[in-house]
């Protein structure tokens, strides 16, 4: 027989390894558990079907939780629940086929207006701003001249201050 290791910690490391969300990965096999697509060995030898109200139930209360959002690594059962490593990953890699991953965004904006404006006021103003001119009117004539919107945060972006 190959070894065993606990679902919470299979959930916790294919869902990393994946990248996937854990709670989905939660969802989705409480549910194959109780469709009976994954087998489990539970604590004591016991049977989904022991005593009333018992693993049946509470792993169905678990798949309620984990689609409404709830990690299920933080509840003591999860620890007791043993799988196989080898089939779970079988069965998440079925399971998980077609879904794509969102790649991270990079961190920041790219300063590509920032950059066109501070070029704008350098051309408009060379020797600086004048006194009184508002960032609400550095505004205005920058989308007049390039039709394209700028904030005043760009734009005291883009005078160096932060």
């Amino acid at each position: 027989m190959r070894e065993r290791k606990a679902r919470r910690d299979l959930v916790i490391d294919e869902a990393a390894a994946r990248g996937l969300a854990r709670e989905k990965v939660w969802e989705w096999a409480c549910l194959a558990i109780l469709r009976g697509e994954l087998s489990v060995e539970l604590p004591c030898h016991a049977s989904l079907e022991t005593r009333p109200h018992g693993w049946r139930d509470l792993i169905a209360q678990g798949a309620i939780a984990a689609a409404s959002g709830n990690d299920l690594a933080r509840y003591p059962w999860t620890r007791g629940i043993m799988l196989d490593p080898v089939e779970f990953g079988r069965w998440l890699d079925s399971r998980a086929r077609g879904i794509t991953v969102q790649p991270k965004r990079a961190v920041g904006a790219k300063a590509k207006l920032r950059k066109a404006v501070a070029s704008f006021l350098a051309k408009k103003y060379p020797k600086g701003l004048p006194a009184g001119i508002t960032r609400k009117a550095i505004a205005r004539d920058f989308k007049t001249l390039t039709g394209l919107p700028v904030s005043e945060r760009t734009i005291s972006r883009a005078q160096g201050r932060a």
